[in-house]
């Protein structure tokens, strides 16, 4: 008589189907079990791997855990030298800034090199004489452009604090340190405490030597734009981490994928920013997967023969509606629309035209509406 491996019981025939000794819940397992674990020492022994777990849980803690190196990594690249140097410059631009005599506010459209002409009219400082032959500091003036100031740091130096903002608060400031003899002559880049991964050495090459003010307006562009992408997926995750399934993005926030799970259905979510001064995505891509077949009770994932479709929808509307407004609010209006059109409805969004409304679901390139 022939015996399972691992079989302890009594030396009885292989049970029938309609032994119901053998037929209870609480046997079956335990043998696959012992089964499992034999099977996982005879692929160890033979020097096989596991079979990977592709899973959607699985995916996403090793995604997660991909993120966390990869936030360490961009941690370490910030050396701890590196940190005291942007603490010691952002101190000594503050006293500067302090030690300046008057404020000036300058519209975003009226600044240009002659405001770095007047800075360097400045230079040197303490060489001035009052009445009884005593040397007087000359004046010194703080510019205010929009999210900038911009003032003489040391001698022939100028030095540019770049705030940033989201929703009306103050993010995070950067700070940049140009030299030079005078503004006729090529400035270039002293110091910084500007992100590596923002593209400051191509802004330089293109416009720091023939014209300054342009440089600083389009780097505080980009700084603001990457600030604010980041504040949006970072609220993003923090509002909707019930339902976030996946997330990923690059360094700079430029391009965003994520998943979430609304009304029953997988939502995929691809951002695209190919203009990197803006903080809303130039390409978006919404995908959304059927549900399991014991839900499919959406009218929208039913072919006109009341056969289930197989094949995700792609939410034209809401790729509209990501291109106009940032991540956060557009997601509201996003499931919104979702769920008018899972129960058959037409999608409401005073926001959108009649044509993003005409064409709200395509599938497989095709667009339709329901």
């Amino acid at each position: 008589m022939i015996y399972p491996i691992g079989y302890t019981g009594t030396l009885d025939p292989w049970p029938t189907v309609n032994n119901n000794r053998y037929n209870s819940c609480c046997c079956l397992p335990k043998n696959l079990q012992h089964l499992e674990q034999l099977t996982k020492k005879a692929r160890a022994l033979a020097g096989e791997a596991e079979p990977e777990d592709v899973s959607l849980s699985s995916i996403a803690s090793k995604l997660a855990k991909l993120q966390e190196v990869h936030s360490r990594i961009q941690e370490s690249l910030v050396s701890g030298s590196e940190q005291l140097i942007a603490a010691r410059l952002r101190q000594e631009i503050g006293d500067a800034q302090a030690e300046c005599t008057s404020v000036q506010i300058v519209p975003e459209e009226a600044f240009d090199d002659r405001i770095i002409t007047n800075i360097f009219r400045e230079f040197p400082w303490n060489i001035g004489k009052d009445s009884n032959g005593q040397s007087e500091e000359s004046a010194r003036i703080l510019y205010t452009i929009e999210n900038k100031l911009i003032c003489g740091f040391k001698d022939y130096q100028i030095a540019v604090q770049f705030d940033t903002y989201h929703e009306g608060k103050l993010v995070e400031s950067f700070y940049l340190v140009l030299v030079g003899r005078s503004a006729f002559e090529s400035l270039c880049v002293l110091t910084h405490t500007i992100p590596f991964y923002v593209p400051l050495k191509e802004v330089e090459r293109e416009y720091l030597s023939s014209n300054a003010a342009m440089f600083i307006s389009i780097l505080g562009d980009l700084l603001q734009a990457y600030v604010s992408r980041r504040e949006q997926i970072r609220k993003f995750k923090e509002t909707r981490s019930d339902k976030l399934r996946l997330i990923s993005h690059t360094v700079l926030c430029d391009a965003v994928d994520f998943m979430v799970e609304e009304s029953d259905c997988k939502v995929t979510v691809k951002l695209g920013y190919e203009d990197l001064h803006s903080d809303l995505p130039s390409v978006a891509k919404v995908a959304v997967w059927p549900p399991p077949a014991s839900k499919g009770k959406f009218p929208a994932f039913f072919s006109k023969d009341r056969k289930p479709k197989t094949s995700p929808i792609s939410l034209l509307f809401a790729e509209i509606i990501l291109q106009q407004e940032v991540l956060p609010e557009a997601y509201e209006r996003l499931v919104s629309g979702l769920n008018a059109i899972l129960a058959g409805r037409p999608v409401d969004d005073p926001e959108l035209d009649a044509s993003a409304l005409g064409h709200s679901i395509r599938v497989k390139g095709r667009s339709i509406w329901r």
